[in-house]
């Protein structure tokens, strides 16, 4: 939670996150990297902020609708790149 709350440039604390969560250093994350990092996210958030917490089965139907979704897996390969979540993120910052 702090990479996203330091004042770091957008690009360097996408960075970090990305490289907390690809588990397998392949340069992407696979759905299920992809629903763990959404789940800690989203916990760390509401912690700070004294929100409830989200039911899992929420998140995780969230994370699994990105990869369905063709405007965000840009080369149709079930993973999403670093610059495929950083343009995401760019272009839908609400998420």
């Amino acid at each position: 939670m702090v990479i996203l709350i330091n004042g770091d440039d957008f690009d360097k604390r996408i960075q970090l996150i990305f490289l907390l969560f690809d588990f397998d250093k392949s340069g992407e994350l696979d759905p299920l990297e992809f629903i763990l990092s959404c789940k800690a996210v989203l916990y760390g958030m509401c912690k700070l902020n004294k929100l409830p917490l989200p039911l899992i089965k929420h998140i995780e139907d969230y994370a699994k609708s990105f990869y369905r979704n063709i405007k965000y897996d840009k080369n149709f390969d079930n993973k999403l790149s670093i610059e495929e979540i950083k343009q995401i993120l760019k272009e839908d910052y609400e998420i």
